[in-house]
């Protein structure tokens, strides 16, 4: 399945709603390296990417899991 992530209305919802490690996900991202150089974007390319959430390096498997429909996060994830 692919979820399109649209908001939600209660917590209860949100947390029923989050992606789990088999499914697929729709969303726009940017990507940024420590020094500020922006390396990929959904956004400027105009077109979400949909992927599954473990076909994706671990640090996106992780913060996907616990993002909520309709959610804005930043994460920072090691190189290593």
């Amino acid at each position: 399945k692919v979820l399109q992530l649209p908001a939600c209305e209660s917590e209860a919802e949100c947390k029923a709603a989050r992606p789990l490690k088999f499914d697929k996900v729709t969303v726009d991202y940017t990507g940024w390296q420590k020094n500020g150089r922006m390396f990929d974007s959904s956004v400027k390319r105009g077109q979400k990417a949909t992927f599954g959430v473990s076909q994706v390096i671990k640090g996106w498997t992780e913060g996907l899991q616990l993002m909520a429909p309709g959610e804005k996060r930043r994460c920072w994830i090691p190189s290593d």
